[in-house]
């Protein structure tokens, strides 16, 4: 907010009423402005979790049976992976 901005908002007259509404349609631009971004943000980031989030779907109700939760799983899952990793280097 500028300070023509500033002092129309403080003491808002019917002459100094173009100043807010320039101000309030810029801060509604870049509101929505912001929200686009972020939503795309959003998208982007669901495009690039849609497949492990449609594999967990596909276990959870098994593990969760088990009484272990996503992260329990990812992080043995990890583990796993890792260990696998070590023995295969270990034998070449």
């Amino acid at each position: 907010m500028n300070a023509a901005e500033k002092e129309a908002f403080l003491n808002p007259t019917a002459a100094n009423a173009h100043i807010l509404q320039s101000y309030l349609n810029r801060r509604a631009y870049e509101t929505r402005s912001d929200y686009s971004r972020k939503m795309q943000e959003v998208e982007q980031l669901k495009k690039h979790t849609s497949g492990l989030y449609e594999t967990i779907k596909q276990y959870e109700d098994e593990y969760a049976r088990e009484g272990l939760s996503i992260n329990d799983v990812t992080r043995q899952a990890i583990a796993w992976d890792r260990a696998m990793q070590k023995d295969l280097l270990v034998a070449l």
